[in-house]
Parts: structure tokens; C-alpha cells; sequence
């Protein structure tokens, strides 16, 4: 009978605030307002082919447990938006962590004569399914979904843990009409919380210090889009964080990380983090006896690294923590990003090479914010390394990065050091490397073509992500970066060296032919070939997040054309130098032709030197683009000889 009894109890808590919310949060679930009924368009966002209506959540304590109901209203304003009736819930089951259950979710739709019809999504069509061990999906498709539909869902999220709390996004990529947080406190809890928005946007917030209840309610929030050399989407969007301080009263009273020492503290003492650093992992023996007879520190630290990454697959979970012991992930091979760099770390100081675990927050997780300690600001560990003057930055589950370059995921973000006596922040950036790719093309023109040679030279961070496409699959590297954008264009011979040596330059050389864009009696040769410049990222006319190239990008180009007999030069570009007021961007072009007209060779260069800029700055970037782009696509023009 007891068991059955407790069962009861369980069940009750999430029966009673599910119909509690129903009742006084979302009692109008399925009735929008006239307003949003004649919608027509997004006055706030106008190109806009879907509106949130209302983006709600209300988030209670129960028991340790933590409860959430989410309400989603959208508006369907174009045919181009019916994707969004396709719904998808993402939440981790781990451990039973979380649950999802009291799924309502129905799509209204209005006649010419106003009259309403209201159709339900079946419970038989919603659809469960694990994506790996740590999250699962729920997903259904909204019935009867056209231009003008308003469909509306709602869900109860249940929680064991009540520490970790979510952000919550007012904002989205979506534009947003109305969202409200509503967020109850544990008794006997102490919150932090911080507010990130843009001052353009005003925030309404509410304390009911009675029920221990803040409420914020944001109104008329424009969509966020992806926009080039833009960091995090997140970092844009405006949110409202959170975290728990302490909890409990007098000598009970537990407290939780305040402060960037205590969360040092805090991660050193975990079992799944800080006590993994030291103490040798079963099963390494014989690789830390190989390390011990390399004398050099450095090649010891490069030689533990290939060995982790050779060893361990990434199951492509992130995180920072382990789940599972490090002599079982070193035994079945296979490892979140967590356990790997963990395990890396641990085998550095065992190989009496200090290695500091370095919280980081890769680019597209978001900007961490140093005056708050809220561990899931970052996305990674990685292990630091000071050796000979020189610091390294090592993430073992980046396959193909050279370890004396930095992730360029991490470039210019802020990472945390967590050590007893060192712990602190530190800023990630590479002043020695730069993406720099030299392309040299020597060719024959005849007969309204050129035949020519490609020699291109990849280094530093320009390498990595070639040699990732071509280790992929290098029959579509060819076919879609080197032939598909540029019109009549062939290759055959087609050579890489220096693969499998990440330390030196990677060259490709191979045969090109190319029939000439014709008008008349004159042929166009245009020379911005294989550069991956074809097309100018900077259009808009205005720009929301910053521009943040990533590392400083070099990009020359050395052209040598003989002209034959049955053809002559017409004209050809001009010498020029372009650059910004702040020296931060540079386009230069050196132009020489033979005495006789047969041989024209031009050197182009292209240089970021500055790698941030503000919204600000936008159109100066936009303007400097607009040029260089005029620069690379003049054509030399050719005449046919009569």
C-alpha cells in the first residue's frame, strides 16, 4: 500500500499546478485577441513571414522539483513561413532529468465570414524519440496550416533538479509580439539574476516579494538573423539569466557558487571534473612510460595530444563535466568533449607537464559575462599550457587544428582558468597566426580561352578548413569549391601535398581551362579564381551584432598571362591602392604588361588586419567591401585579332 500511496502523492503536485496554470496563467489558450485575428503583417518587423504572438513561461518550485508550463502563440503571415507548423521540443532525459507531458496543441483558422474552426493535434500523432543518451525530441506537425493560421501549444516541463535554472530568450530569430517570464522562487532560496537586452527595447518587471515571485514581460521584440562574421545568435538576443545562490536557513543553509573563487572552489572539489586532473587513469600505463623518454616538454605535450585524439572518438556531446569514469572512456574509446580534454589534461601533469583545465565558450555558444559566476556560461574545458614563453590552447577533439594554433572557434573570446592559486580570466587570442592563402595562376589564352596551372598555398588557419574538405571527400571539394562557382570552367590534375602535415603550408596544384565570357569581337578574362570570394558578404543595409573575422586573413593573388597570336590586349585594370582610415582593411593591385602587349602579370593582395568591428562601424566595412569586390571582379579585355 505505501508505495502506492507515495505514487499518489508524486502525481498529485503535477496534477494540481498543471490545472493551476491552465486556470490562471494561459486562460486564454486558443482565443487570440482581435489584434492578432487581423494581423496582417509584423508592424515592428515587415519582411517577417511568421510572428510569435506570445512566448510565455511559468516556472514554479515543487518538493526540490522544478516545474515549468510553456505557451507558444504564432502567426503564419506568408506561405514562405508554413515550415513553422512543423513543431519540435528538445529535453534532456538523462539520468530522468527532465519530462514532458501535457501536450496541448491546436491550429485556428477564420473564414471569409469570421466564423472560427479549431483543429486539435491527436495525441497518436505526437511523436517521441531519443537522440542519443542525454536528449531526446518530440515532434508533431500542426493540422490544417496555411497562410493566416494562429496555431498555438503548450507543454508541462518537470525537472528533479531545481538548482540549474534555464535563460529564458525573450527574443528569437523570429520576430516576438509579447513574451512573459513568470519565475517563482524556492523558499528559502537566494536567486542572482541579470538582464541582457539592447536599450532600444524596454523590459517591464515585477517583484511579489509575498509569493517570492519576479515576472518580466518584454513587448514588440524584431527578429534576429544570421548575418556574416556574426558570433553567437544568443548574444544578441534579449534574455533574462539566473542562478541560485544558497538555499536553506541557519546552519542548514546550503550555499551555492556567488562568486568566480567559489565556483573555482566548487569545480576542483567535483568528483566529475576537478578530482579527474590527477591521479593516473587505469589503462595509460604503457602511453605515460613512451611520454617519460621524450625529453622535450613540448614534443612530450604534442605527442600526449595525437595520442588522445587518435585514441578517444568525440560522441559530439559538449560540456564540462564527466558523466563516466575517465578509465571507462579510455577503454571503450569513446568520449563527450568533457571526458576527452579531461582525460588530456590529466595525462599532461602526469607526464610533469602543468595543464590547466580552461572553461571556454566557443563562438557560436556565446560571450561569457565576467561578473557573473554561472558555470553554463561555457561550453567547453579545454586544457591550457604554458611551455617556453609560449601558451596553447588544447582541445582534443579538434581533429585537424595544428596545437600551436588556437581553435578559431575560441578566437577572440574569454576563457576561465580554473586553479587553486592561477584562477582568472583569460583573453583568447592569436597574434602569430593569421588565415593566409596565396593563389598563383600562370595561363594561355587562345581562342576565347585560357588554359592555365593553379598553384594554391593554404597556411595557419586558412589550412584547416581545406584540409578538412578534402580529407572529407575530395572529389566535392573539387567539384563544388573549385569548378561549381565559376561559369565554363574545367580541372584535371589535380595534386595536395603536405596533408598529413599540419605544420607545414598545404598545396593544391592542378590544370585549369576556361572559356572566356564573349561580346563581339572581345573576350572577358576575369581573375578571381578559387579564392572563395565570389560573392560580397556585406549587402545589407544594416547590420544588428558585430563583425568578428575571426583572425587576421591574408589573401594574394599572382597572375601571369601570355596572350597568343590570334588575340591582343584591349585593356587592363589599373594599379591601386584602397584602405580604410584605420589601416584595418587593405587592397593593393600592381599591374605590369610587356612592351609588346603579349604577357600581363598582376599582383593583388587583400589584408584584415583588424579582426572586431561594431555595428557602428558597418557601413565603413560595407563600403570598403563594395569596392575590393569592384577591384576583384574587373576583367582584363581581350581582343580577337582580325
Amino acid at each position: 500500500m505505501k508505495p502506492i500511496l507515495l505514487a499518489l502523492l508524486t502525481i498529485l503536485p503535477l496534477i494540481v499546478f498543471s490545472q493551476l496554470l491552465t486556470d490562471q496563467q494561459f486562460n486564454d489558450f486558443g482565443a487570440p485577441s482581435e489584434e492578432e485575428i487581423k494581423m496582417r503583417t509584423c508592424s515592428f518587423d515587415p519582411e517577417a513571414s511568421v510572428v510569435v504572438l506570445r512566448k510565455d513561461a511559468v516556472v514554479q518550485p515543487d518538493r526540490f522539483k522544478m516545474f515549468s508550463y510553456y505557451r507558444y502563440r504564432i502567426k503564419i503571415l506568408k506561405k514562405s513561413g508554413l515550415d513553422y507548423g512543423n513543431i519540435r521540443i528538445r529535453f534532456m532525459h538523462d539520468n530522468g532529468y527532465e519530462q514532458i507531458s501535457n501536450i496541448k496543441a491546436v491550429s485556428i483558422n477564420y473564414d471569409e465570414n469570421g466564423t472560427k474552426k479549431i483543429s486539435s493535434v491527436d495525441a497518436k500523432n505526437i511523436y517521441p524519440k531519443k537522440e542519443d543518451e542525454y536528449y531526446s525530441t518530440i515532434t508533431f506537425s500542426m493540422p490544417e496550416v496555411r497562410e493566416g493560421t494562429i496555431i498555438e501549444y503548450s507543454y508541462l516541463s518537470e525537472r528533479s533538479y531545481y538548482k540549474v535554472v534555464d535563460y529564458w530568450y525573450f527574443q528569437d530569430i523570429l520576430p516576438v509580439l509579447n513574451s512573459v517570464y513568470d519565475y517563482t522562487i524556492m523558499p528559502n532560496a537566494d536567486f542572482s539574476y541579470r538582464v541582457l537586452k539592447s536599450s532600444a527595447l524596454p523590459i517591464k518587471m515585477k517583484e511579489f516579494k509575498l509569493e517570492g515571485r519576479l515576472v518580466f514581460e518584454m513587448n514588440k521584440l524584431p527578429g534576429v538573423n544570421d548575418e556574416p562574421f556574426m558570433d553567437s545568435k544568443r548574444d544578441y538576443l534579449s534574455r533574462v539569466e539566473l542562478q541560485m545562490n544558497s538555499f536553506g536557513s541557519g546552519i542548514d543553509r546550503k550555499r551555492y557558487v556567488s562568486s568566480w573563487p567559489e565556483l573555482t572552489q566548487e569545480l576542483l572539489s567535483d568528483e566529475n571534473f576537478g578530482n579527474t586532473i590527477s591521479g593516473r587513469i587505469k589503462g595509460t600505463e604503457e602511453l605515460l612510460k613512451q611520454a617519460e623518454t621524450i625529453p622535450s616538454p613540448r614534443e612530450r605535450m604534442l605527442f600526449l595530444y595525437d595520442r588522445v585524439q587518435r585514441h578517444i572518438s568525440w560522441n559530439q556531446y559538449l560540456g564540462i563535466y564527466t558523466k563516466e569514469k575517465l578509465k571507462t572512456v579510455w577503454e571503450t574509446r569513446s568520449g563527450s568533449s568533457g571526458e576527452i580534454n579531461l582525460t588530456l589534461i590529466n595525462l599532461l601533469n602526469e607526464s610533469k607537464i602543468k595543464a590547466y583545465p580552461l572553461l571556454v565558450s566557443d563562438r557560436s555558444h556565446g560571450k561569457i559575462n565576467t561578473s557573473h559566476p554561472f558555470v553554463n556560461q561555457f561550453s567547453k574545458v579545454i586544457a591550457f599550457v604554458q611551455l617556453d614563453d609560449r601558451s596553447y590552447f588544447l582541445d582534443a577533439t579538434e581533429i585537424n587544428t595544428n596545437p600551436a594554433l588556437i581553435p578559431e572557434t575560441f578566437l577572440n573570446t574569454t576563457g576561465y582558468l580554473v586553479d587553486r592559486k592561477k584562477s582568472g580570466f583569460v583573453e583568447i587570442k592569436d597574434a602569430l597566426h593569421i588565415s593566409a592563402k596565396t593563389i598563383n595562376i600562370t595561363g594561355q589564352i587562345s581562342n576565347g580561352q585560357v588554359n592555365g596551372q593553379a598553384y594554391i598555398n593554404d597556411r595557419d588557419y586558412s589550412r584547416i578548413n581545406i584540409e578538412n574538405e578534402i580529407s572529407r571527400d575530395r572529389n566535392s571539394y573539387i567539384r563544388n569549391k573549385l569548378i561549381k562557382p565559376y561559369q565554363d570552367l574545367n580541372i584535371d590534375s589535380f595534386k595536395v601535398a603536405n596533408l598529413d602535415n599540419d605544420t607545414l603550408p598545404l598545396n593544391q596544384q592542378f590544370n585549369f581551362s576556361q572559356k572566356l565570357e564573349e561580346s563581339g569581337d572581345y573576350f572577358l578574362l576575369y581573375t578571381n579564381l578559387f579564392s572563395g570570394m565570389e560573392k560580397n558578404p556585406f549587402l545589407a543595409n544594416n547590420r544588428y551584432t558585430e563583425i568578428n573575422f575571426g583572425t587576421q586573413r591574408s589573401l594574394t593573388f599572382n597572375h601571369m598571362f601570355d596572350l597568343m597570336p590570334d588575340t591582343k590586349l584591349e585593356s587592363s585594370p589599373k594599379n591601386i591602392l584602397l584602405r580604410t582610415p584605420d589601416t584595418g582593411m587593405i587592397v593593393s593591385r600592381l599591374v605590369e604588361t610587356s612592351a609588346d602587349g603579349k604577357k600581363i602579370l598582376l599582383r593583388t593582395k587583400v589584408e584584415i588586419k583588424r579582426t572586431l568591428y561594431s555595428p557602428e562601424e558597418y557601413n565603413a566595412v560595407k563600403e570598403f567591401y563594395k569596392k575590393l569586390y569592384e577591384i576583384l571582379n574587373e576583367p582584363i579585355v581581350i581582343r580577337r585579332k582580325s
